[in-house]
């Protein structure tokens, strides 16, 4: 009992009742004896269930006992809060805000769950007024007298074994290193500090950060005026290429801060010494017996930075990063003329629509327009071969555009002016592969002037409202979302394709101004480009015969993933085109065919079939969900790495349709790594935005408020503590009500493994078939919990339940709750012993890395500290 004279009888750990109805009054412990060695004088300590006790010359002389508990098992009642829900405040925090943990999981001794205003009055007394954070547990029954916390203090006292008012995990990996911050933004970042609180810098006057991040931002400008969206402001970007006037080639001038952070994730994602896989890796599992498999692994790296770009940029359409090894000095370097194909390039996922089909027709007789054009070649009666070139744009639905999409015409002027901003067409690397030589012209949509088309890839034509097929909007010249529009240009070539049907076609789409003639005014690609491919597409044709093809069903090649449009072998022909329409290429809702047995699966749904959950990008910073009362243009869940392209590649063709997977691994053998150990290896920023730092991230590298998942208390066999998951998942889109959350907590708490076909491979340090209680039982990692029964074994859209909990999920913890009990006892020679004193104490003792404020990690030291200490009584 806490206190003996309580009517009725209050327990110092739980007043829970346990399976026979009765109340849990005590916890066996075992005690462990202290012996003096009379002839040595030291202390000796026996654990033995029935010691000796007429041992003179080892006499008893103590013994104590104490049991160690976890808070971050518990529910940090200091943090914590609710959903959205009904009440006059929404909690709209972001995902990863520990206030996500919903106080509405927490029952009433009645049963029934705890009411919204008790929820509200707990956090309107830690945020707003008083605005004081609860220093112990029972400081919480001063809520009784709030605004709708009337019975709080009945509420907090029947869960006493299920809160904490202090808890922190440590946010390193299972190696120990730290996770990598989801961010590009060094604001965002927690900083080494100097003696008297300053933070510390290097040489060149840039910060000393204490964690690792996605540092690609200029040094050069204030971050206040950066946008990772921007590749002006990435660090060894455009902007530091000039041109080498002796080689005709382009260098790079600047700071080049791209290559140390692809290295740097390549590096993690390349470990071996998973405990739950020993000795393989994700470059073994992506890029099986591939020599260049590290470097192929940018891929990867890259789709990660990419999508971190969109969540934290304000510009709607973002330019993916391209870039490639430089061959000169062995960096990856941004934006290389060698980085747009070949071995080794690489192209990111980014906020834009996508080219998905092109295809082009040709008159079967050399024509002369009328008028002809100022320019035209040859003269007024000179004969070229007419071409219909056509492209279709995709903008998936849920890609980050509100309903109006994008507008490709914001001047729908006859004569756009000069100077203003467009979106252009370029096709000027198609070419006939017998006949390098051709001349190209296109008639300017702005002077109307012909003009021969240029080797660069540069040139654009501008994209008028006369050229959209398939457009929304009052214009008629918008691509919405989960729609296609064609783009339809004209142009002329010297020599007919009726010898040669074979063709090579390149392009691009850009966003940016127009010179007089029409031309895209960017040198290397400044402005948004969505390209078809990083190397050439050979497209069989039939053209020049118009009784086996015409304009209207002129051959193309399409994608089936929209995503996976970066190689030749990415492409499809198709005899007669679906311009306008959804792929024939398409193998959504259909079998997966390029996973097979021993290979990364593709993305499918709760049948099986190939699904396009994940065909996702965030809203630009500012924007819905992304704005202020949301994300707020940051990353705030590892869970949204499911949404990361693992099969997009520009070196050998692409996997359509395969993302980071968040679900129960399918390898039939365990020497292959689940897809959610990535999620190990990364963490977001903090979104503590409320209150002191010392409640929300109390040391560098510890995050408060995360529950652990490996929440049962080993000395009571029959209560369960299982509220802590319940607030994890209550009020989830799955989960949405209190009932819904147990059944998935139970399967946590017990460890209950998905099933089905290759599914429930057991995991662990290690892990055990059963659910036996048993320290090597255990979760290892946060993602580990993709294998339980009901958390995401129902197909890629059942990932949405671990976006919303995985980072507010932990399976260690760093601060603990330990009661102790010691006496001084007395030997008697009739070997009885009589206890002289007594003392019974309670401790919470935190645990964490001292960095010393360097980044040299070879010196952190682990430390402990008491937080809170109390006497108990009696």
């Amino acid at each position: 009992q806490l206190l003996v004279d309580q009517s009725p009888p209050s327990y110092l750990i739980t007043d829970r009742k346990d399976a026979a109805t009765s109340a849990v009054a005590e916890m066996k412990l075992k005690w462990i004896y202290v012996r003096n060695n009379i002839a040595t004088g030291i202390y000796e300590y026996d654990a033995s269930e029935t010691p000796k006790l007429d041992d003179k010359a080892k006499p008893i002389i103590g013994r104590f006992a104490y049991w160690s508990d976890d808070e971050s098992s518990k529910i940090n009642y200091n943090l914590a809060w609710k959903r959205d829900a009904a009440g006059a405040t929404k909690n709209t925090n972001p995902l990863a805000h520990p206030s996500r943990v919903n106080l509405m999981g927490l029952t009433l001794a009645s049963g029934s769950p705890l009411t919204e205003p008790m929820a509200d009055a707990i956090r309107n007394y830690t945020t707003t007024t008083p605005g004081r954070y609860f220093n112990s547990f029972a400081d919480g029954r001063t809520v009784e007298s709030q605004t709708g916390g009337a019975g709080v203090s009945a509420m907090l006292a029947y869960n006493k074994f299920e809160l904490t008012h202090f808890n922190h995990d440590p946010d390193t990996t299972f190696f120990g290193e730290n996770r990598i911050l989801l961010t590009t933004n060094g604001d965002l970042v927690p900083k080494i500090k100097n003696a008297d609180g300053t933070d510390a810098k290097n040489a060149d006057g840039t910060p000393k950060y204490a964690r690792e991040f996605l540092d690609i931002m200029r040094d050069d400008k204030p971050a206040a005026n950066l946008d990772p969206g921007n590749l002006d402001d990435i660090a060894g970007g455009q902007q530091d290429w000039a041109a080498d006037v002796n080689g005709g080639t382009l260098v790079q001038g600047g700071k080049n801060k791209y290559d140390p952070v692809i290295r740097n994730l390549i590096d993690y994602i390349s470990k071996k010494d998973w405990p739950l896989s020993p000795g393989v890796s994700f470059k073994d599992k992506y890029y099986p017996g591939s020599a260049d498999s590290s470097a192929r692994l940018a891929q990867i790296a890259v789709n990660i930075i990419d999508y971190v770009r969109a969540k934290e940029s304000k510009i709607p359409v973002i330019a993916p990063t391209r870039f490639a090894l430089n061959p000169n000095d062995g960096k990856y370097t941004l934006h290389a003329n060698w980085a747009y194909g070949g071995a080794n390039s690489y192209q990111g996922i980014c906020r834009a629509p996508y080219i998905t089909e092109i295809g082009m027709w040709m008159e079967k007789d050399p024509t002369t327009p009328n008028p002809v054009p100022s320019g035209w070649p040859g003269g007024a009666t000179a004969k070229l071969y007419k071409c219909t070139f056509k492209f279709e744009l995709y903008l998936p639905p849920n890609y980050g555009f509100d309903a109006n999409g994008i507008d490709l015409v914001s001047d729908t002027a006859a004569k756009p002016a000069t100077g203003s901003k467009g979106w252009f067409a370029t096709w000027t690397e198609v070419r006939d592969t017998a006949e390098a030589s051709s001349v190209y012209y296109f008639i300017s949509t702005i002077t109307g002037n012909c003009t021969k088309m240029r080797a660069h890839a540069t040139n654009g034509q501008r994209i008028m409202k006369e050229d959209i097929t398939g457009g929304g909007g009052p214009n008629g010249t918008s691509l919405l979302p989960g729609k296609y529009v064609t783009i339809t240009k004209v142009f002329y070539r010297d020599k007919d394709y009726a010898s040669r049907p074979t063709l090579t076609i390149r392009g691009a789409l850009y966003s940016g101004v127009s010179g007089a003639d029409s031309l895209v005014a960017s040198p290397l690609g400044r402005w948004p480009r969505v390209n078809i491919a990083t190397q050439a597409l050979s497209i069989s044709y039939k053209v020049g015969d118009p009784a086996s093809t015409t304009l209207a069903a002129m051959p193309s090649v399409e994608v089936d993933d929209p995503r996976c449009n970066v190689h030749p072998k990415d492409w499809t022909y198709q005899a007669t085109n679906s311009f306008g329409q959804p792929s024939k290429a398409s193998t959504v809702g259909k079998s997966p065919t390029m996973s097979p047995t021993g290979k990364p699966q593709q993305d499918t749904d709760q049948g099986g079939m190939v699904s396009d959950a994940s065909l996702y990008m965030p809203e630009p910073k500012g924007v819905g969900k992304n704005g202020p009362t949301g994300d707020n243009g940051r990353v705030t869940s590892i869970g949204e790495l499911g949404f990361v392209h693992t099969g997009n590649e520009a070196n050998d063709g692409s996997t359509p349709w395969r993302t980071i997977r968040l679900q129960p691994n399918n390898y039939p053998d365990g020497n292959t790594l689940p897809d959610w150990a990535f999620m190990d290896l990364f963490a977001v920023p903090s979104t503590g935005s409320t209150g002191p730092t010392a409640i929300y991230t109390p040391h560098g590298t510890s995050v408060a408020g995360r529950i652990n998942v490996n929440s049962h208390a080993a000395g009571f066999d029959k209560l369960v503590r299982d509220r802590g998951l319940v607030a994890l998942l209550t009020g989830t889109k799955a989960l949405p009500t209190v009932g819904a959350a147990e059944t998935v907590a139970k399967n946590l708490y017990d460890r209950t493994l998905a099933t089905g076909t290759n599914k429930g491979k057991t995991y662990g340090y290690p892990w055990k078939p059963t659910p036996a209680v048993s320290d090597a039982n255990a979760f290892d990692t946060p993602g580990e919990i993709c294998e339980v029964k009901g958390v995401a074994d129902t197909g890629e859209k059942s990932e949405d339940l671990i976006r919303e909990i995985a980072s507010l999920v932990t399976a260690r913890g760093g601060v603990f709750n330990i009661y102790t009990i010691g006496q001084s006892l007395k030997q008697t020679p009739a070997g009885k012993l009589l206890v002289t004193a007594e003392q019974r104490q309670q401790a919470v003792v935190e645990r964490y890395l001292d960095t010393r404020n360097t980044q040299e990690k070879t010196d952190d030291l682990v430390r402990l500290r008491t937080v809170y200490f109390r006497n108990l009584t009696p």
